[in-house]
């Protein structure tokens, strides 16, 4: 999840990596798929597509998805957070083992 959360941070930073060996590899596949294949961006395309803005999505289901997945992580964080409680006062109130019969 962490590293999930650094890539937007680290593509500012590092390049992307392409190893030359892939595009080695496409050139085996079909001709939908070498490495001058309009699919791929590469050859003597055309079409050129520019977008404007970003399409926000139908009212429904797909708004709450966003409030749903929040919810979701702080009731799953509070949850960690009362069992940490839990074993913090457990820890705290735990005694020693002094019987001799308890000692390895």
């Amino acid at each position: 999840m962490v590293a999930a959360a650094m890539l937007p941070i680290l593509m500012r930073f590092a390049p992307a990596w392409r190893p030359e060996w892939v595009r080695d590899f496409l050139t085996v596949l079909p001709t939908a798929f070498g490495p001058d294949s309009p699919l791929l961006g590469g050859g003597g395309v055309d079409v050129i597509v520019r977008a404007n803005g970003v399409e926000l999505p139908a009212p429904g289901v797909a708004q709450l998805m966003p409030i749903l997945w929040f919810t979701g992580s702080m009731c799953a964080f509070i949850a960690l957070a009362v069992e940490a409680m839990k074993l913090w006062r457990l820890a705290l109130a735990a005694e020693p083992v002094t019987e001799a019969r308890h000692r390895a």
